[in-house]
């Protein structure tokens, strides 16, 4: 499932976006992938391919994706990783950050917003390294 996390912002998995390829382009004017894919995505929506590791402690190119997030906190954008929780909810977060809302603000809006993939976890965007660098923002 493709989640509306605020205006012009979207996340999703892998396996959402995929099939629901094409009517993607009718919102979104930007993909932004956060893990790796084995074949090129179909289509005419711009992408920005940006691969980064699941890491419970967190990433060592924070300062990368937040210039990431800062050149598409005013496009409608859409974040993908494979389950769709952490790497892009990581993303959608700095964006939203990006676009000026606190950091605690930004992470409870994409962990009540985005999608929820994993029957193990209670809400999205859970990954402890990633919510605690967002938080540490502030």
């Amino acid at each position: 499932m493709i989640k509306k996390i605020a205006p012009g912002l979207w996340q999703s998995a892998l396996a959402h976006v995929l099939p629901n390829w094409n009517s993607i382009s009718a919102d979104c004017h930007t993909i932004a992938l956060m893990a790796t894919l084995a074949e090129p995505l179909p289509g005419n929506v711009p992408l920005i391919y940006f691969p980064i590791d699941d890491n419970a402690s967190g990433t060592d190119r924070l300062d990368t994706i937040r210039e990431l997030a800062k050149m598409l906190a005013n496009v409608p954008v859409l974040t993908v990783c494979h389950i769709g929780e952490n790497r892009s909810g990581l993303l959608s977060a700095l964006i939203l950050v990006e676009r000026g809302y606190k950091p605690a603000e930004a992470v409870a809006l994409v962990q009540r917003e985005g999608p929820h993939n994993s029957p193990t976890q209670a809400h999205s965007f859970w990954n402890p390294g990633f919510v605690r660098q967002v938080l540490e923002l502030s």
